[in-house]
Formats: C-alpha cells, sequence, structure tokens
C-alpha cells in the first residue's frame, strides 16, 4: 500500500524561518504501521493520556461509515478492539475537514463530536463522551437547537474542553442566510455537565468562510479561544480569532491575525490550527495572499490582543496545505502540514507529511517525514514528551483508503 518497510533516518540542520537562531534537529521516524481497521478507514485523530497510552479515533468503512475509538497501552505496538463511538446505522459525514473530531487530556477525558444527518435529511451535530477510560461512550446527544427551522447547510465541527468539566463546540451554519452570499456563519454552544446537555445556539460572527473548519482551543487558564476564516469585502478570505474568559458566555471582536488580502471567489476548505504554550498563542493557516502561497505562523504574546506579522513557514514545499499544532506536556510545540517535495522532473510527487519544531518565536524549517508511494492526506500530530512525535494519516489506493500510523523522535 505503498508504505516504506525499512527504517527513516531524516537528519536536518535547519535556520530558524523566523529569525536568524540556528537550531540542530534531528528526527527519526519508523517505517509506518497499521494498527487500524484496514477496511476503508480514514480520518484519524490522535490523544494521549500518559507517556504510553495512545488513543485514536477513526472513521470506519465497510459498507457504512462509523466512528470508531481505539486504546494502546504500548505507545501504538498494539491497540485494543475498536470501540463504537457513533450509534449503528447513523449516516455520519466525512470528507476533508467535515470529518469527526476528537478531544482528550491527560485527565481521562475523550469527547468526541461529529455531524450526521437524521432520517428526515436534517443537520445534527452530535458529541459523545466516555466515562470509563474508552470502554464505551454514552448515547450522543445532538447539540443544534431542535427549533432550528432551516434547511441551510450546517458542518465543521471543532470541540474542546476544560479541566473542570465543560465541553465546547463550534461549527459553521447557514440557518440564518449569511451575507455575503455564499458565506456561513459561526455558532457555538457549551456544556457544564460534561456533554450531557448543551447551551442554546449562539452565533458568534457572520461572514464566515463556509467550508474552512473553525478551530477551538482550550489554554490552561481556561480561556477559549475560536479562530476562523472570515470573508471580508471584495471576497478577501483571512483568518481572525476571538476570546472568551468567561467560559464560553461572550466573545471578543474577532481580531484579524494577519492582513493576507487572499482575494478568492470559492472556498479554499481549509481551517486554521492553534495552540497555547507558556503563555504564548500560535496560529497557523494556509493562504495564497499576496502572491505567496504557504503555510503561515502568527504569534501573539497578549492573548490574541495583537499579532507579529506572519511568517510562511513551509519553505520550499509544493501545494503545502492543512496544517496542525500540537503541545506536548512538557512544553514542545510541533507543526506538521502535507505538501508535495520539491522536484526537478516533469513528475508530479504525491503529497507526504513535513514537520517542524517552533520553539518560542522561533520555527524551525519543516522536514518530510514520510516516504509514501502514495499521497498523504491531512496529517495528524501528536506532541509526546521527552521528544516523542506520533503522526497519523489517510492513504488511498485502488479506491481504498487506510490509517497509517509512524512513530519517532526529536532531538
Amino acid at each position: 500500500m505503498g508504505r516504506t518497510t525499512s527504517r527513516l533516518l531524516v537528519m536536518a540542520l535547519v535556520m530558524s524561518a523566523l529569525g536568524c537562531q540556528r537550531n540542530k534537529v534531528q528526527v527519526e521516524m519508523e517505517s509506518a504501521a497499521r494498527p487500524f481497521e484496514s477496511t476503508s478507514a480514514s480520518s484519524p485523530r490522535l490523544g494521549m493520556w500518559v507517556p504510553n497510552t495512545l488513543l485514536a479515533l477513526t472513521v470506519g468503512g465497510g459498507g457504512s461509515s462509523k466512528i470508531q475509538f481505539q486504546v494502546s497501552e504500548d505507545g501504538g505496538d498494539t491497540f485494543e478492539k475498536p470501540v463504537q463511538v457513533s450509534e449503528p446505522g447513523a449516516s455520519v459525514r466525512v470528507g476533508g475537514e467535515n470529518s469527526p473530531v476528537m478531544f482528550t487530556d491527560i485527565q481521562g477525558d475523550i469527547f468526541a463530536a461529529w455531524f450526521q444527518n437524521s432520517a428526515a435529511g436534517a443537520a445534527q451535530l452530535m458529541v459523545s463522551g466516555s466515562k470509563d477510560f474508552g470502554h464505551s461512550f454514552e448515547k450522543p446527544v445532538n447539540v443544534i437547537d431542535a427549533d432550528r427551522k432551516s434547511d441551510g447547510y450546517a458542518g465543521f465541527p471543532t470541540i474542546a474542553a476544560s479541566h473542570k468539566g465543560s465541553v465546547y463546540v463550534a461549527w459553521l451554519d447557514e440557518r440564518d442566510h449569511p451575507q455575503p452570499e455564499g458565506s456561513s456563519s459561526v455558532y457555538f454552544a457549551r456544556s457544564t455537565d460534561r456533554g450531557a446537555t448543551f447551551s442554546p445556539n449562539l452565533k458568534i460572527a457572520p461572514a464566515a468562510c463556509p467550508c474552512c473548519r473553525p478551530q477551538l482551543y482550550v489554554a490552561s487558564n481556561g480561556e477559549i479561544y475560536l479562530a476562523w476564516r472570515k470573508v471580508f469585502n471584495g471576497d478577501v478570505r483571512d483568518m481572525v480569532i476571538a476570546r472568551s474568559n468567561d467560559g464560553g458566555k461572550m466573545f471578543s471582536q474577532p481580531v484579524r491575525v494577519a492582513v493576507d488580502d487572499w482575494v478568492l471567489h470559492a472556498c479554499p476548505d481549509v481551517g486554521p490550527a492553534i495552540a497555547v504554550n507558556d503563555g504564548v498563542l500560535y496560529v497557523a493557516w494556509y493562504s495564497e495572499g499576496r502572491k505567496k502561497a504557504g503555510i503561515r505562523l502568527a504569534i501573539s504574546h497578549d492573548n490574541g490582543a495583537s499579532f507579529a506579522p506572519a511568517q510562511i513557514v513551509s519553505g520550499d514545499v509544493l501545494d503545502a496545505n492543512h496544517p496542525r499544532l500540537s503541545v506536548s506536556e512538557d512544553g514542545r510545540v510541533l507543526l506538521v502540514f502535507q505538501g508535495r517535495p520539491l522536484h526537478d522532473t516533469t513528475t508530479w510527487r504525491s503529497n507526504q507529511a513535513y514537520l517542524l519544531e517552533i520553539k518560542g518565536d522561533n520555527a524551525g524549517r519543516p522536514i518530510q517525514v514520510t516516504h509514501s508511494d502514495n499521497s498523504v492526506h491531512q496529517p495528524e500530530v501528536l506532541a509526546g514528551t521527552t521528544g516523542r512525535v506520533f503522526l497519523a494519516w489517510t492513504e488511498t489506493a485502488k479506491d481504498q483508503s487506510e490509517v497509517l500510523l509512524s512513530r519517532g523522535w526529536i532531538k
């Protein structure tokens, strides 16, 4: 299925893309394994409780999409039998960034969110949590208001939770026919009883790019960050971020993360990534603004009130897209994205995963960490302690998709 069969050792001496500080980075990744169900599995999400307990959420096929959860207590060597999260027969939506999402933390919290269609075709945003460390999941709860009287589209969920048991979800919703035409609105709901019930849906902002997933992040101090791609006048599609310091009752006015001025008369289907480490807020996203395509990274030292000028951190990687951020318990910040290796022939190379480490305000150059014959789609990164790194992604060959896992170390 296009995986490498030998151990990979990738070493790089890199100069920071955000400054002149030199960082020696050594990345060692093992050959990819196939620990998940091999029948049309896709859309992996990773989590961790303790250094050697790895958690995975995937969407399995076999005739109908179903959400499944697995635990590995040996760092990914083996995984327990999948536990189904979605209800049998549920019409789960899966595709690109409009796929199921998961939140986990070291306290043992697990929550999953996804969109599905009701029997009548209505959009349902479902949330389910586990109270027994992933051995079973609660009956899913529909977050969408019961009185929503609209056939407007809703999708692209994001989920996060606080250490006090509050659960937060956000999504894109067209129930209010937002302007400009063809855009969406960002909606939000919160639960204060660990996902058993949710508040009425709160409209955060109109004029959101209609297929660019928003992103939630809860900092250690309980502050909630919500980022999305806004449609400005003239079809400019740039990133904004809002903050709540009262548990999601209210959000600040959105702040423009960077003035990319990306004019696009369509939706690029790629949302932002957020991380907070030691009081520093990181936002990563894709843009082609100012005729410069690539992954942007912007940093804030004042809780998102302002940002330093954004930098393109994808280097010379072609078609860089779908960034994901992860922060380890010991404060390591990693960014992964997909892209094509720079080539000197007419052959169009397949997408691979690229990884870089961010130290303070400095980002290293991206290092290719997969070498597959097939294209790597939407890689997911999990930063473990003491330099551990876990990667998962989807590959497709002969009309069958599978989820692959690779583990390694950054030194």
